[in-house]
């Protein structure tokens, strides 16, 4: 049986008056949860700029451009455009690794409920392709 994710959603374009300069655009919907589904951020509202700022800020380093769709207390939505030189698996797991670090060494107790051990995220994802 085929998942959306078998099939790419993707955007190739080509300039006329450049043959050889191809640029394709992968889009996915990512998901995951924090670690046991514990409520780790109990005002989202509150604490949504502090996140997105983290997972924006991991674009460069994972070479794609990274935002935050949804932030609930126990998991998170996540947009993501990538020029398919690196998995999305790769890149899931290196945003997760990025913004982890960044929101655990910047959040306030207010933004975020107090975490066990070093782990924010689980190690789980879901992703899709979008058009």
């Amino acid at each position: 049986m085929m998942n959306n994710h078998d099939f790419p959603t993707w955007r190739c374009i080509v300039q006329l008056n450049d043959p050889d300069a191809v640029i394709i655009d992968f889009r996915y919907h990512l998901a995951w949860n924090v670690v046991h589904r514990r409520s780790s951020f109990p005002d989202p509202q509150n604490a949504f700029n502090m996140v997105n700022d983290a997972f924006f800020g991991s674009s460069s380093s994972v070479g794609s451009f990274v935002s935050l769709l949804w932030l609930a207390p126990d998991h998170v939505h996540v947009y993501l455009e990538s020029d398919g030189e690196k998995s999305v698996e790769i890149i899931a797991q290196e945003i997760k690794r990025l913004s982890e670090s960044s929101i655990l060494g910047g959040a306030s107790e207010m933004m975020l409920n107090a975490v066990d051990g070093n782990d924010l995220w689980d190690k789980a994802y879901f992703v899709e392709t979008i058009g």
